[in-house]
């Protein structure tokens, strides 16, 4: 319910916000059309306007009730099976349009009237929880049935509204709107479903996850539906006449009336649309004459500069767009469940593991970890493998975790398994400690050697690989892959071009070119003789920065002559903006879109997939396209045969082209331990090192 109150809100702000950008956009392409006189103005926005609206709207119901008349909870309801809590809120989509016409009542009101066909399309939706018994017999678990109302309801209506203008000397700006929807319901049309979700096993009596849905019509049907209404818009002239505009426009209702009678069910829409409005035209006023200059018979020294901003086509602008670009990028890592120890017979945890404190936990958040090739300690997100699975743990309070400590197998750690059964405790001891976490929720065992060890276990570097404490949870998600994020922001190199005309009966000794801003010169140009035609500055990332978005810049050009006359231009001013660019994509080039995923870590000297990494490949399977070309890469650590390490890290890749589907259309590669992608000098590196990268590269359309 909260996600979506809170995705609701955001869609709210995101549609408001880019109301505001059309509209500080149509001011600044209105602003290069002849502006008409206020009486002009005025006269057009108090003309009548008749047209056409529509658009796209978000639907919100909220409601309280239990079930409808004809629909009963597919399980009936008893005292020992109460049956799920009641319904209280959907969502859905749907269009909207219609027809409208605009009274104007002042130089500042209007009265508008619309009739409109409305989709209130909606899925109600709430959850019910029920013991069930796994098929081998263990403790019971709760299953998750989602019950659902799938609604189809359309309204034909009319929405009277009063509309203000607070710029009535302009024929196109801002409208502001209330009033009201008074609809009648046409379509009224449900099905109810009921779905099991969790867990993966067990079914509905009769077999099936999903119990056959009931259809009908709403039951005791509401037909007369009224709602509040307000609403914002921007009128943008299409013509010099102003007698066609376009309305781009956000509003929003409330419903006052019900949809069932006898239970709590009301209807609210976010709407987003764009009119085309019709009045008749404004005579253009004549334009006025072009000054005529009159050149000097014999001009004895002149100059005049120009300057402008280009932009990255090569045309040229009035002001300098400031670009930086944000770069979003996202990657998802497989999580290593390994903590492991330095030094025989050691059973602390290495200082390169990141570990809090008790307050610190609270503010720990994986959104601020960033992904790196670089085994940084207490910084790459692997060295916070106890936080991340910690805070999981809070997060999926029912979840347990099976702590186990291993010795090396092979030194004097291999004569008791106390070694193993301290190094259990030292990982348990923090998550009780920092995190607060149950000590019935975690279990501990010791062992002499890992129920998969690395091989062979007396090799120095299988022997610190064994050295390690392996944690396993009950519920997958514990440790699931974790999805990293970041944003780097880039400053784009700007250009301003200065243009210097400069005409002088004896010749030009010097010349000097400013640009300041506050006082202080930005970038300066001096030279003899006649100045370019043209001067581009390259602003870059460090000069960018340091100036002012807010502030224009001031320029002037300064000439002496021959003769020893000097003549300097009147200063002039060029603005800044700043543009911020974005990017969800980590790489484009030729007109693709890559992206890069690193996936799967396999066990030592395997190439089989696990099934703990299946959800990775779903996630690639379903950004894959027919067009994308895939490239998958395996990897080994410096272990071994290199002869043999290359035809692992080749069928390590053929497991994954198998698992996508792409065994007959992917380039596949093995570079085995050619190429190693972490420190080999760590285990952890060495684990890290035993994966498959994907690469798909889609072609933009």
């Amino acid at each position: 319910m909260k996600s979506i109150k809170l995705r609701i809100k955001m869609t709210r702000f995101l549609l408001v916000t880019a109301m505001i950008g059309t509209t500080f956009h149509a001011q600044k392409a209105t602003a290069q059309q002849p502006v008409p006189t206020e009486t002009q103005a005025v006269n057009a926005s108090s003309r009548l306007r008749f047209g056409v609206v529509g658009g796209y709207a978000l639907n919100q119901h909220t409601a309280n009730f239990p079930e409808l008349q004809g629909f009963p909870i597919f399980e009936p309801r008893t005292t020992t099976s109460p049956g799920p809590p009641n319904f209280t809120s959907g969502t859905g989509r749907g269009f909207w349009g219609g027809a409208l016409i605009e009274i104007p009542l002042s130089s500042s009101f209007l009265l508008g009237v619309r009739g409109s066909y409305t989709m209130h399309n909606a899925r109600i939706t709430t959850l019910e929880w029920k013991p069930v018994l796994p098929p081998d017999g263990g403790a019971s678990v709760m299953a998750t049935i989602e019950h659902a109302l799938q609604t189809r309801i359309a309204a034909v209506g009319l929405e009277p509204m009063l509309i203000w203008k607070p710029l009535p000397s302009m024929a196109s700006g801002l409208n502001l709107a209330v009033g009201a929807r008074v609809g009648w319901l046409v379509q009224t049309a449900l099905t109810m479903e009921a779905n099991l979700i969790t867990p993966d096993f067990g079914s509905f009596m009769g077999g099936g996850r999903s119990l056959p849905p009931i259809s009908g019509a709403i039951p005791a049907v509401q037909a007369l539906n009224i709602s509040a209404l307000a609403a914002i818009s921007y009128d943008i002239p299409l013509n010099a006449g102003q007698s066609l505009l376009l309305s781009p426009e956000v509003s929003s209702t409330l419903g006052v009336t019900g949809v069932s009678n006898g239970i709590s069910w009301t209807m609210n829409q976010l709407r987003a649309g764009i009119a085309l409005k019709f009045s008749p035209s404004v005579a253009e006023p004549p334009a006025p004459p072009k000054p005529v200059f009159i050149k000097p018979a014999v001009p004895v020294l002149a100059a005049k500069v120009k300057a402008n901003g280009v932009q990255p086509d090569g045309s040229e602008t009035s002001d300098v767009a400031l670009r930086t670009q944000e770069i979003f990028s996202r990657s998802l890592r497989p999580l290593l469940p390994y903590i492991f120890f330095d030094g025989e017979g050691s059973t602390s945890i290495p200082e390169r593991y990141a570990l809090l404190l008790a307050q610190q936990t609270r503010s720990f958040s994986t959104d601020k970890l960033v992904d790196s090739e670089a085994l940084t300690p207490k910084q790459h997100p692997y060295y916070h493998v106890l936080n991340i699975i910690a805070q999981r743990l809070r997060q999926y309070p029912k979840a347990k975790l099976t702590i186990t400590g291993c010795t090396d197998g092979v030194t004097s750690e291999n004569t008791t398994v106390e070694i193993a059964r301290q190094r259990a405790f030292a990982v348990r001891r923090y998550l009780m400690e920092a995190w607060g976490i149950e000590a019935t929720r975690l279990m501990t065992e010791a062992k002499v050697i890992s129920s998969k060890p690395s091989l062979p276990l007396d090799e120095p570097d299988k022997i610190r690989e064994n050295r390690r404490v392996e944690l396993l949870s009950d519920v997958p998600q514990i440790i699931a892959p974790i999805l990293l994020q970041d944003t780097a922001r880039l400053v784009l190199p700007s250009v301003i071009r200065v243009k210097p005309t400069v005409e002088s009966t004896v010749g030009v000794r010097e010349w000097k070119m400013n640009i300041h801003q506050n006082g202080q010169v930005v970038k300066e140009w001096s030279g003899n003789g006649t100045p370019p035609i043209t001067m581009d500055w390259t602003i870059g990332e460090a000069e960018g920065g340091a100036l002012e978005s807010d502030t224009p810049l001031t320029y002037t050009l300064t000439v002496t002559d021959n003769a020893g006359a000097s003549i300097s231009t009147p200063p002039q001013t060029i603005a800044l903006r700043r543009d911020v660019l974005k990017s969800e994509v980590v790489e484009r080039s030729n007109q693709k879109v890559i992206d890069r995923y690193s996936l799967i870590l396999f066990d030592f000297a395997k190439s089989e997939l696990s099934s703990a990494n299946q959800s990775i490949v779903t996630l690639i399977k379903q950004r894959l396209t027919e067009q994308a070309i895939v490239k998958i890469t395996g990897f080994t650590d410096r272990t071994g045969n290199e002869d043999l390490n290359h035809r692992l890290s080749l069928a390590r890749a053929q497991t994954a082209a198998q698992a996508l589907g792409l065994t007959a259309t992917a380039e596949i590669n093995g570079y085995g331990s050619s190429v190693l992608l972490y420190d080999n000098d760590l285990p952890e590196g060495r684990f890290y090192c035993r994966t498959v990268r994907v690469i798909v590269e889609t072609p933009l359309r």
